[in-house]
């Protein structure tokens, strides 16, 4: 039996909500990093840190609306 391996990622820099992080990953960024790992046997665990009143961010909404239209 292979050995399983998967990488745990964000969707901007920091875990868990921080309101100064702004540096969101694209769309296009989150399927080619996906894309790279998965061609690799790894499974890509995409980390979301919804805010203090557990919402998730808007930019982060977005991304994954973006991501499903991609995906299909």
């Amino acid at each position: 039996m292979g050995t399983l391996y998967e990488s745990a990622c964000t969707l901007n820099d920091t875990w868990g909500y921080k309101g100064f992080d702004n540096n969101w990953k694209s769309a296009d960024e989150i399927l080619k990093i996906k894309k790279h790992l998965n061609d690799r046997g790894i499974n890509y665990l995409l980390n979301i840190g919804p805010d203090y009143l557990g919402r998730i961010p808007m930019p982060g909404m977005d991304i994954l609306k973006e991501l499903t239209k991609n995906e299909g």
